[in-house]
């Protein structure tokens, strides 16, 4: 995981529809291939005319279905190595993994989003578009997921929080909280509001949650450049503890 991180801080600032951005989803797309994943690249058209891009991977059979995003963009000037290098590279990982390990009675959607960010010089609501758009596509097609949650900023600090959104529907969180106990892990279930990728399907009546590690002093700076393994082994472990838990719910 510290190397695929290593890779996407190499790329730069990642700002949605920036070269850097799109090489971010060209190293996701070839990591994939590697490992013989199946997946989808959707574009994500953007306000400023340009476009990002959804990286979608797919796994396992059954009725139910659980969404897995994080978001691969950064916002300048930082390089995002924990916004959000740290939830992109642990699920890719986890994506290696259930290539080995099929998930059981369940399908497992794997997104990485581009363009969570807020587009500089626009509104504060100019944000979320791969999570909003893939979402919106889903509840089209009548293909929302059961569950979904967000790995976002989850490489720095002990405190780890599962967020649901303001008055939403808390399974989600609550899952994310036993599976994480089920490992001597604490997590916190709080409410927040529209600062992540699950506030899209959170709005669509679907049980959703944010997994993140709020103490980082240098969130959305220039100075983004370290997460620690132990973090991102820890959060590893609670996505695998959460799908066994879904699996059997």
């Amino acid at each position: 995981m510290q190397n695929d991180l290593g890779v996407l801080t190499g790329f730069g600032v990642r700002e949605a529809g920036s070269p850097a951005e799109a090489r971010a989803a060209a190293f996701l797309q070839q990591s994939l291939q590697e490992f013989d994943i199946a997946f989808e690249v959707r574009e994500v058209p953007l306000p400023t005319g340009e476009d990002s891009l959804n990286v979608i991977a797919r796994f396992g059979e059954g009725v139910g279905h659980i969404l897995l995003g994080a978001h691969f963009d950064s916002k300048p000037p930082s390089p995002g190595a924990d916004d959000n290098g740290s939830g992109t590279v642990v699920l890719l990982e986890l994506a290696r993994r259930l290539v080995e390990h099929a998930p059981e009675n369940q399908r497992v959607t794997i997104a990485f989003f581009g363009a969570e960010e807020i587009l500089i010089g626009y509104d504060g609501n100019s944000h979320h578009f791969g999570s909003r758009l893939l979402a919106g596509q889903m509840a089209d097609l009548g293909s929302l997921p059961d569950v979904m949650i967000s790995v976002d900023m989850v490489g720095v600090g002990d405190q780890i929080v599962g967020a649901t959104y303001l008055d939403a529907d808390a399974t989600a969180g609550e899952l994310i909280v036993e599976a994480a106990a089920g490992l001597g892990l604490g997590v916190e279930l709080v409410q927040r509001g529209d600062i992540s990728d699950h506030e899209a399907f959170a709005r669509l009546g679907v049980p959703s949650a944010f997994l993140w590690r709020p103490a980082n002093p240098d969130y959305h700076l220039a100075s983004d450049l370290e997460v620690r393994t132990e973090a991102l082994l820890e959060d590893l472990a609670i996505l695998e503890a959460f799908l066994e838990l879904a699996a059997h719910k």
